[in-house]
């Protein structure tokens, strides 16, 4: 059951990543200034835009997400 939480939680940072790609979009659109987290402040200021951000936080998903999804198919299999 534990590993569920683990495939849950990777998509729900994969989902973060998408949206997020379409609010940088939309703040890339526009004229003001706005306030980011630090980490994503920095992915995007430093690193090269939006697509940095959204694929440490979609990569980071995916990871989180496979990881669950072996881990049960390894507690699944049977003793030989």
């Amino acid at each position: 059951m534990r590993n569920f939480w683990f495939v849950l939680a990777g998509i729900g940072l994969i989902g973060l990543g998408v949206w997020q790609y379409f609010d940088l979009t939309a703040f890339e659109q526009s004229e003001g200034s706005r306030r980011l987290h630090w980490l994503l402040a920095w992915l995007y200021d430093d690193m090269g835009g939006k697509w940095p951000t959204v694929i440490f936080l979609s990569g980071i998903g995916a990871m989180i997400s496979l990881t669950g999804l072996a881990t049960s198919h390894r507690l699944q299999r049977p003793e030989a």
